[in-house]
């Protein structure tokens, strides 16, 4: 039997579907990490459905999904777990607060930074270690003020 050839095309979908696979289970380790750190946000840390898209940049939510690029999960990946998880939770705190509904008629650019703000002070003041990362001086000054 004549071994099939592989076009440049479908060897870069093949790499694609198995990049997809990787992030799904370092997103499923990374919730299940999160599960032991937060027990009582199980239904939480649970509630979206995990999305790889690698038209979109980075990764998000809007309330039902956490889509993200896998490159950049990837790589995120690379740099700590830590670095993921804090990822995830900050979706799952931003569903939480129901950020993405409360906007109303506030500029939506100042609205999403003060989101950010908000969810970050949260998760560096949270003392797990699942989350730790060193809190740089600019973020330090900010959450005095």
């Amino acid at each position: 039997m004549e071994r099939e050839r592989k076009t440049p095309a479908g060897l870069a979908q093949e790499q694609a579907e198995k990049l997809k696979l990787v992030c799904l289970e370092i997103l499923s380790n990374t919730k299940n990490e999160l599960y032991l750190h937060l027990r009582f946000m199980d239904r939480a840390l649970g509630m979206l459905r995990l999305s790889p898209d690698f038209s979109k940049k980075g990764a998000g939510t809007d309330g039902s999904l956490f889509y993200f690029h896998p490159q950049a999960l990837a790589s995120l990946y690379l740099k700590g777990r830590a670095c993921v998880n804090r990822l995830y939770f900050h979706s799952i705190l931003h569903c939480i607060f129901c950020h993405m509904y409360a906007g109303g008629r506030r500029e939506k650019a100042y609205w999403d930074l003060a989101c950010d703000i908000a969810v970050e002070y949260l998760i560096d003041t949270a003392h797990l270690k699942c989350l730790r990362r060193p809190l740089p001086p600019m973020r330090r000054q900010l959450y005095q003020e």
